[in-house]
């Protein structure tokens, strides 16, 4: 049996490309709603900063 080793690098030199709402809207940083942060690696981060 031949088992595959799956690494994951840290994503150390990503650099943010947008910040957008749920509706795809661009955005800043707002309290008490859903951002996704877009990263140039095709990353996507979900935030909510809670009040």
């Amino acid at each position: 049996m031949a088992y595959a080793a799956v690494t994951t690098e840290p994503y150390l030199e990503r650099t943010l490309i947008n910040v957008v709402d749920i509706l795809g809207r661009q955005s800043t940083d707002k309290k008490n709603t859903l951002l996704l942060y877009i990263y140039d690696d095709g990353s996507v981060e979900k935030r909510i900063i809670l009040e």
